[in-house]
């Protein structure tokens, strides 16, 4: 009797000590929720070549007028294909260079046309309108960005002024990538009325609410190791201080990798 109620004793401490490591084993502080396998990385996009020839981009004028959004872009021909963009290792958009429209940091709409058929609601609104190569990488150039505050009435402009205010818009990714366009996915965003420095503002990236990153280059990114799934990036811009001079912005993507015996 005594022998049997040692053996129980004995087993209920292996017993616990196998689910104590279990346990330990599974709370894991350097595995990001949503990430599993290589270490998820962040890195700069490859240099385009491109850059000098877009330089001399222009948004030259925009209005709203009977529900209809109208732009002016200049040294730029939109739906045309960028110049690299066959060396580019990101996905690439059937629409070519395309015109991005942005409504309060919210409601996005990509067009290869100058011309977005679009009902904005009666009242006060920031919007944003900035041009993308055929990669989805904005143009970082301020003359080809719009910032207005405006306010509509009855789908006319009736008052529209430069935002004056710091703010960062959101670009890419999103959407869903599959297979071999999940390698390098590209990140980018806006940066309204500021720049990035070493010693100055920064971007903070947040992926899943778990993996954190600091650039203070303004740049596009390619996203590196993302797992099969859904994911939400987060971006905030900062000062100096790491305290946050604008509203955070996010959007959702999605990685599929399909089977090749498909």
């Amino acid at each position: 009797m005594f022998m049997l109620k040692r053996l129980k004793n004995y087993y209920s401490v292996v017993l616990w000590t196998t689910c104590l490591t279990l346990s330990c084993n599974d709370v894991n502080p350097d595995k990001p929720r949503g990430f599993y396998g290589p270490a998820l990385k962040i890195v700069p996009s490859t240099p385009s070549d491109s850059n000098s020839l877009y330089n001399l981009v222009k948004m030259e004028s925009y209005t709203y007028t009977r529900s209809k959004a109208i732009f002016s872009p200049l040294g730029i021909r939109l739906g045309g294909k960028t110049p690299d963009a066959d060396k580019r290792i990101s996905k690439l958009t059937k629409k070519g260079n395309h015109l991005h429209l942005n409504m309060d940091n919210k409601e996005h709409y990509i067009s290869n046309e100058n011309v977005f058929n679009y009902e904005i609601k009666n009242g006060k609104h920031k919007l944003f309108a900035f041009i993308c190569r055929s990669y989805n990488e904005s143009i970082k150039n301020d003359n080809a960005i719009i910032a207005k505050e405006i306010e509509v009435f009855n789908g006319e402009l009736i008052k529209s002024k430069n935002l004056e205010l710091a703010d960062i818009v959101y670009n890419s990714p999103r959407g869903t990538y599959k297979n071999s366009n999940t390698k390098n996915i590209v990140l980018d965003f806006v940066l309204i009325n500021t720049d990035l420095h070493q010693e100055g503002n920064c971007v903070r990236i947040t992926i899943d609410e778990s993996k954190e990153f600091i650039v203070n280059k303004w740049q596009a990114y390619y996203i590196q190791n993302t797992q099969p799934g859904k994911h939400t990036v987060k971006l905030e811009l900062l000062n100096a201080a790491q305290k946050l001079i604008a509203a955070p912005v996010s959007h959702d993507f999605t990685v599929v990798i399909e089977s090749d015996s498909k």
